[in-house]
Order: C-alpha cells, then sequence, then structure tokens
C-alpha cells in the first residue's frame, strides 16, 4: 500500500519538525510526504528541510504567497501523488501517535479491496482522547453533524469524481477555513465503502495559534455543506454508453490502420466511475461493426458519442440507430466534428457538448443538460484524471500496442500531456477546435502519468500522441531532468514535436538522455518556398538541424511529408524527395500524405484552410 503524506503548514517552525519525524518513522515504509509551507513568515521551511535530512521520500515546498491550506492540498495531490497511492492529511503542527500508524491503516485497506475512506481516532497533545467516530453507513454526510479532527485517509481516485466548484466559494476563491470538509464530506459522499478505525493514530495540537477562529470555521464549514449541497443534488448513479464513431461508411482515403484508445473518452470513462456511474464503451474505430446488444441498450440511461469529422457518416448511423432502437434517455454528441460542424450534429441530439468534456461530463449526465452546451477549454489539466486504462484492461480492448521506433509486439501506450496548438498549418484543423491555444501538464504530473502506465499497466514505452509535445521546450526540459533524476530512465518514450524545437541541440540530447527513442516531425515539405505555402513557420534549415540532431543523439524519427499540392514545383519535389530517401535510408519511418480538397458535403471552410490530407 503506497502513502502520500500530504502536510500544509505556515508559520509552524515549532511543530513541523516532529510532525516530518513522525512520518519518517513509521514502520511501514512505502510513503512519500509532500509539505508545503504556506509562505511562512518565520524559519518552518527551513525546520522541514532540516527534518526531512535528506529523505528523498519527503518532498518540501514553499509558496511565495499565501494559498491556503486547501488549494496547496489540492494541487500537491494532482502533481505528485501517484493515482493508486492512498492519501494521508496531516497538518504540520500535528504528528502521528506511533510508529506504527500506517501499518494498521495499510491493514484496513489491504483487507477490503472496496474502502475508499478511512479515518481514526485521535488524542490531543494535552493527553484527551478525541470525539472523533463512525458516520452511519446510511447518513447522508452533507446532513449529519459529524466531524473529525483525526488522520484522515482516502484513495486518490476519489478526487476524479469531486465537484471542484466544491473547493471555491460563489466568488471563486479557494476556501481559507474549515478546508478538510471540502475535501473530506466529498470522499465519504464518492465511497464505495467507508471506515472508522477506532484507534489512536493521531496526536492533535490545540495550541497553535491558528489564524483561523472557531466561529469562523463554523460559518465556513456551514457555507461548504450549503454549497457542497446544490452540487450533488442531483448526484444519482447512472448507466452511460459511450460510442466512438469508426471508419464503416467514411470517406476513403484516410488511413484508419492506427487503432489506438480514444484518451479523451477514456478521460471521462475515468471520472464518471469515480462518482459511481456505471460505464460502457463501443469502440467502432477499434471495430467498426461493433454494436451493443439489446440487454446494454436497455441497460444504458444516456448514449454518448464521440464524432470525429472524416468518418461522421458513421456517426450519424449510431445516432440513427439509437432512434431505430427506441433508446429512452438522452443523446449526447461531442468530439471535433461537433466543434468544427455543429450545425449538423445540433438538431439531431438531445446534447450538443462543445469544448473538454472531462469534468464537464458530469454537470451533462447528472443534471441532464439539453442544447448546445458550450464546456470551453480545461482550464488545469493538472487535475483532469488519468485516462481509464483499467477499464481497457478489464474488458479486454485488443488497442495497438506499438509504436514505429521500435520492434512489433511491445507494450508500448499512448499517453496525451498537452492539448493544442499555437500555430495555423494550412492544412491542419486544430487552431479551430482548440482556438489557436496550447495548454500542457506540469513536468510533475506527466512524470506520475508515466510512471503509472508502466507501474500498473505493463507499458515498455510510452508513446506521447499529441499536437505538439514539444511547443514548451522548458516544459520538456524539466520532464528530462525528473527522469534522469532517477538514475538510468525506467522506461522508453517518443513524442509528437516540431522542427524548430528539435533544431536546438541541447533540447534533443536531453531527451535523449531521460530515455527518448523517437520524435514524429511533421516535416511536409523541403523548401522555405513550400513550407510558406503550408504556413509551418519553420525552415528547411532547421529540417536539417532537426535530422543532424536526432541523428547524433541515436533518436529515430518518423516524418511525415505533403504531396501533391498543386503549387509544388520540380524543385520543391525534388528536395521532398531527397528527405524521404535520407529518411529512409537512416532506417526512419515516412509518411507522405496525398493533398485533397475539402471532400462535399461539409460546410465551406474559413479562409486559412486550404487542404485534407489522407
Amino acid at each position: 500500500m503506497k502513502f502520500t503524506v500530504i502536510t500544509t503548514c505556515r508559520n509552524a517552525e515549532a511543530f513541523i519538525a516532529p510532525c516530518i519525524e513522525s512520518v519518517r518513522g513509521q514502520t511501514h515504509t512505502d510513503w512519500q510526504m509532500v509539505a508545503v509551507c504556506d509562505a511562512p513568515l518565520d524559519g518552518t521551511y527551513a525546520a522541514a528541510e532540516k527534518a526531512a535530512q535528506g529523505d528523498r521520500r519527503v518532498q518540501v515546498i514553499e509558496t511565495q504567497e499565501r494559498r491556503g491550506s486547501l488549494r496547496n492540498q489540492v494541487e500537491a495531490i494532482d502533481k505528485f501523488a501517484p493515482h493508486d497511492s492512498v492519501l494521508a492529511f496531516l497538518d504540520g503542527d500535528d504528528r502521528l501517535s506511533d510508529a506504527d500508524v500506517l501499518t494498521a491503516v495499510a491493514d484496513e485497506y489491504a483487507a477490503d479491496r472496496e474502502l475508499d475512506v478511512l479515518w481514526t481516532q485521535h488524542v490531543t497533545t494535552g493527553g484527551n482522547r478525541g470525539i472523533s467516530g463512525p458516520l452511519p453507513e446510511s447518513a447522508d454526510p452533507l446532513s449529519h453533524p459529524w466531524c473529525t479532527s483525526a488522520l484522515r485517509t482516502w484513495r486518490k481516485r476519489l478526487l476524479w469524481g469531486m465537484q471542484r466548484q466544491g473547493f471555491v466559494d460563489g466568488n471563486g476563491e479557494w476556501w481559507m477555513a474549515a478546508t478538510d470538509q471540502a475535501l473530506m464530506l466529498q470522499a465519504l459522499i464518492l465511497a464505495r465503502r467507508r471506515k472508522f478505525l477506532n484507534r489512536v493514530c493521531y496526536v492533535y495540537n490545540r495550541n497553535t495559534g491558528s489564524t483561523n477562529t472557531w466561529a469562523e470555521s463554523r460559518k465556513t464549514d456551514r457555507a461548504i455543506r450549503d454549497r457542497l449541497k446544490q452540487l450533488y443534488k442531483r448526484h444519482k448513479r447512472r448507466s452511460v454508453l459511450f460510442f466512438v464513431n469508426g471508419p464503416k461508411g467514411g470517406e476513403s482515403g484516410y488511413y484508419d490502420g492506427e487503432k489506438r484508445p480514444p484518451l479523451g473518452v477514456l478521460s471521462m470513462v475515468a471520472t464518471l466511475r469515480a462518482r459511481g456511474h456505471g460505464v460502457r464503451l463501443v469502440d467502432r474505430w477499434l471495430n467498426p461493426n461493433w454494436w451493443p446488444m439489446h440487454e446494454t441498450l436497455d441497460w444504458a440511461d444516456v448514449a454518448g458519442v464521440y464524432c470525429s469529422t472524416p468518418y461522421r457518416t458513421d456517426a450519424y448511423h449510431i445516432i440513427r440507430e439509437l432512434r431505430r432502437h427506441a433508446f429512452p434517455g438522452p443523446i449526447i454528441a461531442g468530439g471535433p466534428h461537433a466543434m468544427l460542424y455543429p450545425d449538423d450534429l445540433k438538431d439531431e441530439v438531445e446534447c450538443l457538448c462543445l469544448g473538454e468534456a472531462d469534468t464537464a461530463i458530469i454537470d451533462i449526465v447528472e443534471q441532464g443538460l439539453q442544447g448546445v452546451r458550450d464546456v470551453g477549454r480545461a482550464k488545469d489539466l493538472d487535475a483532469l484524471p488519468f485516462p481509464d486504462y483499467a477499464y481497457v484492461s478489464e474488458h479486454g480492448l485488443k488497442y495497438l500496442r506499438s509504436w514505429p521506433f521500435g520492434k512489433a509486439g511491445e507494450p508500448v501506450w499512448p499517453l496525451s500531456s498537452s492539448r493544442g496548438c499555437p500555430h495555423r498549418c494550412s492544412f491542419c484543423e486544430s487552431w479551430r477546435i482548440w482556438g489557436n491555444r496550447w495548454a500542457g501538464q506540469s513536468p510533475e504530473r506527466m512524470l506520475l502519468d508515466a510512471e503509472y502506465l508502466v507501474r500498473r499497466h505493463d507499458a515498455s514505452g510510452v508513446y506521447y500522441r499529441e499536437d505538439n509535445f514539444t511547443c514548451s521546450p522548458d516544459r520538456v526540459k524539466r520532464f528530462c531532468e525528473l527522469l534522469s533524476a532517477q538514475g538510468a530512465p525506467k522506461f522508453r518514450w517518443a513524442c509528437e514535436g516540431r522542427v524548430d524545437a528539435c533544431a536546438e541541440s541541447g533540447l534533443v540530447t536531453s531527451m535523449a538522455q531521460a530515455g527518448c527513442v523517437g520524435i514524429y516531425l511533421g516535416v511536409e515539405a523541403g523548401t522555405d518556398r513550400m513550407l510558406a505555402v503550408f504556413n509551418k513557420q519553420i525552415t528547411a534549415d532547421q529540417i536539417r538541424a532537426s535530422i543532424e540532431n536526432a541523428k547524433a543523439s541515436g533518436i529515430k524519427c518518423a516524418l511525415s511529408f505533403v504531396r501533391g499540392h498543386p503549387e509544388e514545383t520540380p524543385n520543391d519535389r525534388a528536395a521532398r524527395e531527397r528527405l524521404v530517401r535520407e529518411a529512409s535510408s537512416l532506417g526512419w519511418v515516412v509518411w507522405q500524405n496525398r493533398y485533397r480538397v475539402p471532400a462535399r458535403g461539409l460546410a465551406a471552410r474559413p479562409a486559412g484552410t486550404t487542404c485534407f490530407l489522407s
């Protein structure tokens, strides 16, 4: 059992050392500790660093501005807590009562895999036993007069189902008092099983000079409960059936051989399952003939259809078939085609979702929202759930598990660490979907995801399949530093980058040293003239530099090109073909995409978009 002990404090110079030492002295050794010192006015940070004594399991962080306990806790979980860990919350002025606390708690979780939340008894520094106690199984945590100052623990996956609006007040400001309630009450609501362990595990310090008065805490506690009652008033478990449209009946000429997991859909699956909803997936991209049995259709309360433009015909077919089978619940549609051509779908379904619905799916499903719903962009990718690869394993879905950078058959899974792209290549629609904006996970969250994929899902390689992995070279360098700090890389990885970033030799060298074995580069052309036609914002010299950097670092590349453009001259074609021959001679992968005009039946495309590729 892996524990992540989250400790937040401010002016706790006199108390933080015993707090940290109580964790370091545990007989259960599978733990890590994140101690966040919130802009302290005393020597709290220095005392915490001294108490850690260089123990790599203890990470001490100092914020430069006051952020409050709740925000520090949530952000520490997002960035540093392994996805399969149990979280334990320990205030910086308190401590664990004895050396066997984590062992006792771990035994309870090990004995019951359904156990999601556990809290314990406590004693004050004056020797008085606390008043912590059980919560009746049938009790509503939001209405029951329950409170605890004890050791609180719960599985991290519950965070993915929480309403993050519950972490802030009506003005969008993080709660600054009674902050344990904003997290713990939601954990209690979502838990499959919750338990009180009547064992003293926690020493509570009453005399720390806290800036929160009892009256302020009680007032905030009531406000948090009122807000959560509004957010959870329609939290009724539902059965959701997701569809991914496939190539059947679609246009010819598009490559459909890369059968990889639908990461965006699996993110929504993780969110809904964390909230206790039943979820099933019918992926017609994986199997074009897949249609659910009558029992599955009868089981489902809600249907969601992911729609991509090249195979929009199948999306329409799915919706028609659901209507033909008299599906009784609402039908939701989303995905790239919904963003690009909403008028094609808005009258066909009860709810058309525009934007990133990783967490917005909660309100859509639970509130039964209808009409066109623009949920916008995800504000913080660190806050999003890990794609539900457990569902893939549970149902034996046979997605592609290889890449073009190594031998066939090795277990490689894709991840996405960023979304969007700030560029406007003339053949790419990404800017219309993402609003010409790029957002990325922090390097710390990237490391969490990659290590979890390797540890829990038997991956020997991680393939970052996203528009622009190298958009922020500083982010990539920090990610490489985190990987290299562990010694020899624990796994191999590959990504999709841009030529302008990879023309920097230092970046490519760092990537190779951190385990990168492959980069997919959109080269497209061999001359500056054609690169300008495609609005690539790169140069032929940068292409040459990227190739030389990859060769020098031992990184294998996959290069994509556009052929058949009407403005391509014999000189342009010869330059492109020279690059193709060079890449092929190195054993690199080459993809040549055929230029083509938009297919009939689609709405007129805005200025600046010139072609589809296939």
